[in-house]
């Protein structure tokens, strides 16, 4: 009778077993099916025309820091140049969903104890299609390169420099300031 109690407790645990790799394999499924669906792309990648939104991103900085660099005494004429390191990143909301499964053999010599544990991360989508944004990183800048008629002026470069790493938030390590050639003016 004893043993019979014994083998019905395994049978149970065996099923628990059972259902649970079931569940695991079934949620394997979900996230392939997911994928081939056309689901946007996970948190951190970057998405197809990023790079359109970088270039113009980096053209209007250039644009708004060329103006305000020519309204400064003694530059003069000037043109500019910024680069970027990388275009545009679109980060997603992201659920994260966690389950913990524990299941216990006992038997006259032995307990034993597993657990399992798993983690699940999926892109929050709206309407069936659409991710829902969480932020949008602009491009970092790299260095910037200003040509300009008073830059051959000391007190003209610090202004410059000074101006160009206020407003981008970069060391003036990342600034070059040049005279513009004779023959450009």
């Amino acid at each position: 009778m004893e043993q019979m109690k014994k083998l019905t407790a395994r049978l149970k645990k065996v099923r628990k077993s059972s259902i649970i790799l079931l569940l695991g394999f079934g949620g394997m499924l979900l996230i392939l099916l997911s994928q081939l669906t056309g689901v946007p792309k996970a948190a951190g990648q970057e998405e197809k025309g990023s790079e359109n939104h970088a270039e113009a991103y980096r053209t209007e900085l250039e644009a708004r820091l060329l103006s305000l660099i020519q309204k400064m005494d003694g530059v003069g004429k000037a043109e500019l140049m910024i680069t970027m390191d990388s275009g545009t990143e679109y980060l997603y909301v992201n659920e994260e969903k966690t389950s913990t499964d524990e299941t216990e053999d006992a038997d006259q010599e032995s307990n034993k104890t597993q657990r399992r544990e798993s983690n699940e991360k999926s892109v929050t989508v709206l309407g069936g299609t659409e991710a829902l944004l969480q932020k949008e990183k602009e491009p970092t800048v790299r260095g910037v390169i200003v040509i300009c008629e008073g830059g051959d002026d000391i007190k003209v470069e610090r202004q410059i420099t000074d101006a160009v790493t206020a407003a981008l938030h970069i060391t003036s390590a990342r600034v070059c300031v040049a005279k513009m050639a004779a023959t450009q003016q």
